[in-house]
């Protein structure tokens, strides 16, 4: 995925989607208060991808926590139901991404995120480089995909996607 990301100018987002899809996900939704919590979450959403919501996550942490001290922080993620630990470990293990593949020649300036829309293209290529096996073909009436050596997956419904019917 890095690699590719290399070529398609967008090796930020896809660092830290790689970190992201490594990690559990950082946002939390307590039983007793899910529908809180959903709301909360809901401005990072994006209908056309939920790649770019993690990236919308991504920016907004990074944002608040240049402005908050550490135990403003702390309690902001608490607040809107963001697990601080899985923020740090994502923040820790972009930056061994980053510290790996500088001898590979992949390397990144010191810019803020630019806005993930400009390149959903180049953006999903690159992860798909490097998720083949979650390649599939819609089977409409079971409402699941059909992926490689007889595996079979579904959109998660938590997903932005979830009620969206893919491109024909």
């Amino acid at each position: 995925m890095i690699v590719e990301s290399g070529k398609r100018g967008c090796v930020r987002e896809v660092m830290i989607l790689a970190a992201a899809l490594t990690i559990q996900d950082p946002r939390e939704r307590p039983t007793d208060k899910q529908q809180l919590a959903a709301e909360k979450h809901a401005r990072f959403r994006d209908e056309n991808s939920d790649f770019t919501g993690f990236l919308n996550l991504w920016n907004y942490l990074q944002e608040k926590q240049q402005e908050l001290s550490s135990t403003a922080f702390r309690r902001l993620c608490r607040a809107e139901f963001i697990n601080y630990l899985r923020v740090r470990e994502w923040q820790d293990l972009f930056a061994q991404l980053r510290q790996l593949a500088r001898p590979l020649g992949i390397s990144l300036d010191n810019k803020r995120l630019a806005d993930p829309v400009g390149n959903h293209e180049g953006i999903h290529i690159s992860l798909l480089s490097g998720l083949l096996s979650h390649v599939g073909i819609l089977d409409e009436r079971k409402r699941e995909y059909a992926g490689a050596r007889g595996s079979r997956f579904a959109i998660f419904p938590g997903s932005a996607l979830f009620k969206k019917s893919p491109p024909s």
